[in-house]
């Protein structure tokens, strides 16, 4: 039985470790700040339940060393959940500065508990009164430990009341998340808002599990129940982390101009981005690249494209580089053919010629010519 315990304990801890990892790799090759939250958020869950680990298998030694760092954890893990939602609100932007005080409690909590348990406590009874102090049986401790008792277990309040408040932000913060998305009757649309409901629900159901490992289990240190637990954690973190993941992927680009507050769409902000700063004339953009440039991801810059805008990526970039070339060719008859290809954005002569007669049926040359014959006439 103690062996299945280790199993589903290393199974809680193993699903945010993989979900921080994924947003780890995905926060260096996404410019997101909803991305680096996520992934502060599951490291945070990474740490508490390697504590999980030692406590529930009895790793005296990493139990102790664990205590050090699970109190600031437990309770920044749902203040870094409320900024994750939070910088959804703000068009995945960083949160303002002053809101980084609400760490200010667990850094309190932080530091007390590590003054109540390797400095107040003596260690060789600590030691032996461990897992009493941990899972909260008052009764079989000494009084000289009732001081680390009760910063555990205050530990443990902060944590429950953290993710209740996480709870309540969140259904003040998913409506204006989804303002747009009730208009908005696509695909997209509807995706938003249950993908926010999803995530909403996903943690109020981690939350219930938190209250009662955090009081019936840790009374009664249930094997059985414990082991459910765990179960049930490693899978609500393997669902949170996927809809978390959903949400960043489809959401939308609103921006507010200050001479009109209407959302103004992707399709529009692309066209204004080529428009303006011209980026298909770097012969190596990507599909990748524009969606940093955007601040969206790939997979919503393509359905755009091709549900929104009939076309896909490469039509739509050599497009607006054979518009670039053929001005060029009408405002400097004399330009050398291969000079113009480089400088409308294209890798090579062969494919601008290729590229150039699919779109105007003629060849570079021919254009030239009939535009010099217009000219002449």
């Amino acid at each position: 039985m103690k062996n299945l315990l280790l199993v589903s304990s290393i199974y809680a801890a193993a699903t945010p470790a993989f979900w921080a990892t994924f947003f780890y790799y995905r926060r260096r090759k996404v410019k997101n700040i909803a991305v680096d939250y996520a992934f502060w958020f599951f490291l945070f869950i990474l740490i508490i339940f390697v504590g999980v680990i030692a406590d529930y298998n009895q790793f005296k030694e990493f139990s102790l060393i664990m205590l050090f760092f699970y109190p600031f954890c437990m309770i920044g893990s749902p203040i870094l959940f409320i900024f994750f939602l939070y910088s959804l609100c703000l068009h995945q932007q960083k949160v303002s500065t002053l809101f980084y005080l609400f760490f200010l409690v667990p850094l309190f909590q932080f530091l007390i508990s590590a003054y109540a348990f390797y400095i107040y406590s003596p260690i060789e009874t600590l030691k032996l009164y461990l897992y009493e102090v941990i899972f909260g049986k008052k009764e079989a401790i000494p009084l000289e430990l009732f001081f680390p008792f009760l910063v555990n277990w205050i530990t443990s309040l902060l944590f429950i009341a953290g993710l209740i408040s996480a709870i309540i932000i969140s259904f003040y913060l998913i409506p204006r998340i989804t303002r747009y998305s009730i208009q908005d009757k696509s695909y997209i649309g509807k995706k938003r808002i249950s993908g926010f409901l999803a995530v909403l629900s996903v943690l109020a159901f981690l939350s219930i599990c938190a209250i009662i490992q955090q009081t019936l289990l840790s009374k009664y240190i249930l094997i059985n129940w414990q082991i459910s637990t765990e179960i049930f954690w490693g899978t609500g973190w393997l669902a949170i982390g996927y809809v978390m993941l959903r949400i960043i992927n489809i959401e939308r680009l609103p921006i507010n101009r200050q001479d009109q507050k209407q959302e103004i769409s992707l399709q529009q902000l692309i066209y204004e981005h080529f428009e303006n700063d011209k980026p298909y004339l770097n012969s190596g953009l990507t599909l990748d690249q524009l969606a940093k440039d955007m601040n969206s991801n790939r997979t919503y810059i393509s359905k755009t494209l091709k549900e929104e805008m009939g076309t896909n990526f490469n039509d739509f970039v050599n497009g607006f580089r054979i518009s670039f070339a053929k001005k060029m060719l009408a405002e400097q008859n004399d330009s050398k053919l291969n000079e113009v290809a480089l400088q409308a954005g294209f890798n090579s002569y062969s494919t601008f010629f290729r590229v150039f007669k699919d779109h105007t049926g003629i060849s570079p040359s021919e254009f030239t010519k009939y535009n010099l014959l217009k000219i002449s006439i």
